[in-house]
């Protein structure tokens, strides 16, 4: 009853740890959850500033060289359409001589009229120095037509799209095309000199060297990491984007426009001036002041000031693209797919090894608490079988000791008595050995110390050698035993010691729990198991059998049936456990099959000597 109550107090105690430890697991993989998803929010917004960052380096980077270009052909002090071609070249001299991409103006075009008073497009010659009269370029496009529809004129007056003297690009070119003017005098105001429009100048930039070079350069510094690009980049044009100007790889243009991570326009005002419009409130080919509030003076200050161009150290030069031409947009994709597949997969790997970790806490402490309970059990056990070995040999011993002092007093006097104690005495030394050498077996089997000479054995010399040895046992406990072995059995590859001693235990054990009916069986045959062929011998007793609930238990170490202990059947346990072991060390196995009130059955399965099979040496 003490070890049913301290057993339940145990389990109970278990039972009260591991639903603790589930508790405690659901609640840190809630936090966990948690934290993860605000982890991913985090860093989605991280990456998405991050990129937003790099969108705009690459389009200030972008601006700025087209800058550097329309700074250095910015010309405010010619009088005549002669001196402004001299400058013109002169400007374009300088700016070969320092520019860090040489390539990437491949002409410069004046678009002025001639003392005829005739539009003409004409071409710098680099070598001469000089402009010289062309064809406009098939490749220009409508370009001009358009600048001979629409002569520099007043900012208010239709003109080319864009600021007064912002240089608008031209995409489908592409070019920079800016309005030229000349310096004159004013009639009323001889000291001040105005600016009248003269034409336009256009400078053509080199389409391969801007895909190839500047637009993948600017893609590389931004967008780029160790193993490559971490995003794929695209320049497009045209209201629909299909007007493809750069892309970082061979890859499906519709498929980066249709999950961009990030569009953004790359030529435009970053911020809406106040007097400036935004491109998409103008219709087409128009440009007008729209000021926030319609003051009369602040809208005379700032046609003067459009008049008068931008001041001295304006930069860096704007530049808008040609309303009636595609803009430039530039749109960007992960690489992965996108942005949110990028975070989702880190939250997912995140919770994966976060749980992973959780789970293997749990499996830890639950493995701690079940080896607890098992070193709890087998430490009972072992006890059970420190009591019992006690009670077992306390037994022998006490039979020895008291047939010694009646042989000692005198109390046989008679032959006959001497020899009825001498046997007593001898029955029970070799009860007394066979538990010593039980145990030393069971020790040295546990520590794999135990070699077997397996050799090829006729199961029928086994079977009458070991009925032989315990003739006297059987003898003396009044049991009938009935033997079956069919002929010509193969032979089983085993240590005949070793053997012997599985049956002696098995013959034991029936001998022990047989006592109502007093019938032992022996059979012998052939079979096929998992292995192939097999022999397999059955030891059957028809005692009590087995309770279900003992039976997976039945060839554990120091373990003993319920009806066994209440019975007060002695043993220690080990029997059953030795013969497994043996057995299984020399290649085979044990089954048992058995029922309350239908006795047991213990069968050892033994593998034939295959043909050519060597004997070998086994340890236990």
């Amino acid at each position: 009853m003490l070890d049913m109550k301290f057993g339940s107090q145990q389990s109970f105690v278990s039972l009260a740890l591991i639903t603790a430890l589930g508790v405690v697991v659901v609640v840190l993989a809630v936090l966990q959850y948690r934290w993860s998803t605000q982890v991913s929010d985090a860093e989605r917004e991280r990456l998405q500033t991050t990129l937003q960052t790099a969108m705009n380096q690459f389009r200030e980077d972008l601006h700025r060289e087209l800058a550097s270009i329309c700074s250095a052909f910015d010309i405010n002090r010619a009088e005549s359409a002669e001196q402004a071609e001299g400058l013109y070249a002169e400007h374009y001299d300088n700016w070969e001589r320092t520019a860090a991409h040489r390539e990437l103006v491949t002409g410069v075009y004046l678009w002025e009229e001639t003392q005829a008073h005739h539009a003409a497009l004409f071409r710098l010659n680099p070598k001469a120095g000089q402009f010289e009269a062309v064809d406009c370029p098939s490749r220009f496009g409508d370009l001009c037509a358009s600048m001979a529809r629409k002569p520099a004129a007043h900012p208010n007056e239709p003109g080319p799209p864009g600021l007064p003297f912002a240089w608008s690009l031209r995409g489908e070119i592409p070019a920079l095309v800016h309005p030229a003017f000349w310096t004159g005098s004013n009639g009323d105001d001889p000291v001040r000199a105005v600016r009248r429009p003269a034409g336009y100048v256009v400078i053509e930039l080199n389409c391969d060297f801007l895909q190839k070079g500047l637009l993948a350069e600017l893609a590389r510094r931004y967008f780029g990491g160790p193993q490559g690009l971490v995003y794929q980049v695209a320049v497009v044009g045209g209201s629909d984007r299909r007007n493809q100007i750069y892309l970082s790889e061979a890859v499906p243009l519709q498929g980066i426009l249709a999950s961009a991570d990030g569009t953004l326009e790359l030529f435009g005002p970053r911020h809406p001036h106040p007097l400036q419009p935004r491109p998409e409130d103008l219709p087409r080919g128009e440009f007008r002041f729209r000021p926030e509030n319609p003051n009369p003076r602040r809208l005379l200050f700032a046609e003067r000031r459009a008049l008068a161009g931008p001041p001295r150290g304006f930069g860096p030069f704007v530049i808008l693209p040609d309303l009636a031409a595609a803009r430039w947009e530039l749109v960007v994709r992960h690489r992965a797919g996108s942005l949110s597949e990028v975070v989702a997969g880190m939250r997912r790997r995140n919770l994966g090894l976060s749980f992973g970790v959780l789970l293997v806490l749990a499996a830890s402490v639950v493995m701690i608490i079940v080896w607890t309970e098992r070193a709890q059990k087998l430490a009972k056990l072992q006890m059970d079988f420190v009591t019992g070995v006690s009670h077992e040999l306390r037994t022998p011993v006490s039979v020895i000791c008291s047939a010694a002092e009646n042989l000692a007093d005198g109390v046989a006097n008679t032959t006959v008595q001497v020899e009825q104690y001498g046997a007593l005495i001898r029955n029970e030394g070799r009860r007394l050995s066979e538990m010593v050498e039980q145990i030393l077996l069971f020790a040295a089997a546990r520590e794999r110390r135990w070699h077997y000479d397996a050799r090829p054995l006729q199961i029928q010399e086994i079977i009458d050698s070991t009925l032989a040895d315990s003739e006297n046992l059987i003898g003396a406990s009044g049991f009938t035993v009935e033997k079956r072995v069919a002929p010509g059995l193969p032979q089983v590859l085993a240590d005949p010691s070793a053997l012997g001693q599985c049956l002696r235990n098995l013959i034991t054990n029936a001998l022990k729990y047989g006592v109502a009916n007093r019938w032992l069986g022996i059979y012998a045959q052939t079979g096929v198991g998992v292995q192939g062929d097999e022999i397999q011998v059955t030891v059957q007793d028809r005692g009590p059998g087995i309770d279900p609930g003992d039976l997976p238990h039945v060839f554990e170490p120091f373990y003993r049936g319920n009806s066994a202990r209440t019975s007060q059947i002695h043993g220690t346990g080990l029997g059953l456990s030795l013969v497994k072991q043996i057995t299984e060390a020399m290649g085979g196995r044990l089954t048992v099959m058995s029922a309350p009130g239908q006795g047991s059955s213990f069968t050892l399965h033994l593998p034939v000597v295959k043909e050519g099979e060597q004997p070998r040496a086994q340890a236990g």
